[in-house]
């Protein structure tokens, strides 16, 4: 291995590990969001049924 294909590898592999922590980051949103609507949604009709 030469010295340019190792640093042609190594931004190579810089480039991805930003899309995989880009991509993790939106996971974690995504599942936030998720549980937060769920749980709005199982906590609130309870409340609203006997408020009626």
């Amino acid at each position: 291995m030469t010295a340019t294909s190792a640093i042609a590898a190594m931004s190579l592999r810089s480039r991805s590990s930003v899309l995989s922590t880009v991509d993790l980051g939106w996971k974690f949103v995504n599942w936030g969001l998720g549980l937060f609507i769920t749980c709005f949604v199982t906590g609130f009709v309870p409340i609203l049924q006997y408020m009626t």
